[in-house]
């Protein structure tokens, strides 16, 4: 984990810039020079706040250096970097690190939390503040299940030894997408959508650190809940779980979902189809998503597809709800008032097995073992998944990257046998078993 600093050469020296990013404000102080850097001037460089950064140079730049070109400057031209680890031994208050990557041993699959907790309660607090710091991750299915690891297993525990209640916050990335807020929203979390001074950070007892998480040791290998409890320093081995993933949804949204479900046709069989996810490498293209849509109509003339996602089919069975998932959890609900969920690799496909929904997910840059702890899941890779470019990456490196391989992943859909994998899936069965339900209950 890093802190930065604004570079005294690169900005006026002892002026205070203030930013206000996405409602929230922060204070810059560039400090006289470099040997005169306090606390105060640190901030935490989370993923994407140096690009905040540079921005704020610009602007600064612009008012007082007019025709001063800084476009070709790169972020650590005006941003001095120091470690925490480096200036941890000189804070009197220095928050304790939390999870796998205090101990350093990432080979070590042991449960180290409770080691750490034993030092965190020689604080001797009435409350003790956690930060999770680049909160579970920028996307919402890492913030969907992180969340989950989080609040079932470790906070529980951390309550539990420590013996007084927790105050989580969760220190975000400007590269956070905006409703991921409304995933922590539901427990109440209070959150940072920038780096926090170093005087801000020390006002915490203890922290996990999530920076650079596709970068962790074994984020790729190992299932991906699990893989949280092991960063967070349990013994993720110990954990049995009939599914992996819970809904947390208020009543009202649940509701508000389920009254237009149900004003559809409460007879109908309703597959939720998601076929876009954050990226272009993990989502449909459009031939495969109509050949889908079209397959799935004609299995049964009972069956109505619930989708979110853009669409240019023009069928009455194929329902729109993308206004209507008004947030990420409208869009949890929707799926949880379905019967069936057929989707790619993203938010969705955690929150179905969240709702025990049977599933159908198609990956693109995994093997099936990913989601081996999803029993609701059925899984489709696309052919000799480890062989394609971006195998055990969520995200191109750039676009330039994904421009060059796209025709590579639209050929590898085409291989795909969709009937054969409708029929391995047994769609047809599970739809007589959900119509058979269905007018057991209907009058």
């Amino acid at each position: 984990m890093q802190f930065g600093y604004l570079n005294p050469d690169k900005f006026p020296e002892n002026s205070k810039i203030r930013y206000t990013y996405k409602k929230q404000e922060r204070i810059f102080v560039v400090p006289e020079n470099i040997e005169a850097v306090e606390y105060k001037d640190l901030f935490l460089l989370t993923s994407g706040e140096e690009r905040v950064v540079k921005k704020i140079l610009r602007e600064v730049i612009e008012k007082r250096f007019p025709g001063q070109d800084i476009t070709d400057l790169e972020p650590r031209d005006f941003v001095n970097v120091v470690n925490f680890d480096a200036v941890a031994p000189q804070l009197k208050n220095a928050p304790i690190e939390l999870g796998r990557n205090a101990c350093k041993n990432f080979n070590d699959f042991t449960d180290v939390l409770g080691r750490q907790t034993d030092e965190l309660k020689k604080k001797n607090k009435d409350l003790y503040r956690v930060a999770i710091v680049q909160g579970f991750g920028t996307g919402l299915g890492d913030s969907f299940t992180g969340l989950n690891a989080y609040c079932r297993e470790v906070l529980p525990r951390l309550y539990k030894e420590l013996g007084t209640p927790i105050e989580t916050t969760i220190i975000l990335s400007p590269r956070y997408r905006q409703d991921v807020l409304d995933l922590y929203d539901v427990f109440n979390f209070k959150t940072y959508n920038m780096g926090i001074s170093l005087e801000e950070f020390c006002s915490f007892d203890g922290f996990f650190d999530f920076s650079n998480l596709v970068l962790k040791p074994h984020f790729q290998t190992i299932p991906w809940v699990h893989w949280y409890l092991f960063w967070m320093g349990m013994d993720c081995r110990d954990i049995r779980w009939d599914k992996q993933n819970t809904a947390h949804l208020p009543l009202y949204i649940t509701t508000y979902a389920q009254t237009f479900i149900d004003a559809i046709d409460a007879s109908k069989v309703n597959i939720f189809l998601n076929t876009q996810a954050s990226t272009a490498l993990r989502s449909m293209p459009g031939f495969f998503v109509e050949d889908l849509s079209a397959q799935l109509l004609r299995i049964d003339p009972d069956i109505n597809i619930i989708s979110a996602d853009k669409t240019e089919q023009n069928n009455p069975r194929i329902i729109d709800v993308k206004k209507l998932s008004y947030n990420a959890l409208a869009f949890q609900a929707f799926i949880s008032q379905c019967d069936l969920f057929v989707g790619v690799d993203s938010l969705a496909q955690h929150v179905s097995n969240a709702c025990n929904i049977p599933s159908l997910v198609f990956l693109t840059t995994y093997r099936a073992e990913r989601y081996d702890y999803y029993k609701t899941h059925t899984i489709a890779t696309l052919p000799e998944v480890d062989k394609l470019p971006f195998f055990q990456f969520s995200n191109p490196p750039n676009p330039e990257a994904w421009e060059k391989y796209s025709e590579t992943y639209h050929r590898a859909w085409k291989r795909l046998n969709l009937k054969e994998i409708l029929k391995k899936w047994d769609i047809g069965g599970k739809i007589i078993t959900i119509k058979n339900k269905k007018a057991a209950r209907i009058p």
